[in-house]
């Protein structure tokens, strides 16, 4: 239903396109990149940043170039955001999506770094800390997801271990 595509210039800022595949609604991420579609057809997340000019700049003072996650409900027009984003994970059924925050302690030992859970259909949001690995469980063909599985690998290894969130009643084990 929907189709999307990276224009990517040799001199020049990339720009994500989306394009409705039975009408004319086109939707446009500039200096976009990296856009995953949720698997229900009504979201698509990319990742921003800035400009290759400001980007070029920032790697010269050797500083980090931020990304920002930017979630687009394909059915409104609508967008959303979660600024220095390193990567967006989609839960199966397209209600929940995870996006993993860049590590801002790069010097730590520790590997965990915030995780903003959103639910897509209501616009809940929930924030995790020192989150290492994620997973959304896989409930079945045609099934959505019902948990999401993490690791916390913090500093001075506070609170480590292992937890899984049950999406419907928001309760953490």
């Amino acid at each position: 239903r929907w189709l999307t595509w990276t224009q990517q210039p040799n001199d020049g800022d990339p720009t994500v396109h989306v394009r409705r595949l039975d009408d004319t609604v086109r939707h446009a991420i500039p200096v976009g990149s990296g856009a995953q579609f949720a698997d229900d057809g009504r979201w698509l997340g990319a990742f921003v940043q800035p400009p290759e000019k400001e980007a070029e700049r920032l790697r010269r003072q050797r500083r980090a170039v931020p990304r920002t996650a930017v979630l687009l409900d394909l059915a409104t027009g609508t967008r959303d955001s979660v600024p220095n984003a390193a990567a967006l994970t989609f839960a199966t059924g397209g209600r929940w999506v995870a996006v993993k925050r860049a590590r801002v302690d790069t010097t730590s030992r520790a590997q965990g770094t915030d995780v903003v859970l959103r639910d897509l259909a209501t616009g809940a949001v929930r924030h995790l800390g020192s989150v290492g690995q994620l997973a959304f469980n896989e409930a079945g063909k045609g099934r959505p997801a019902t948990r999401l599985a993490y690791t916390v690998d913090a500093a001075d290894r506070a609170g480590n271990g292992v937890y899984v969130v049950d999406l419907a009643s928001g309760r953490t084990t």
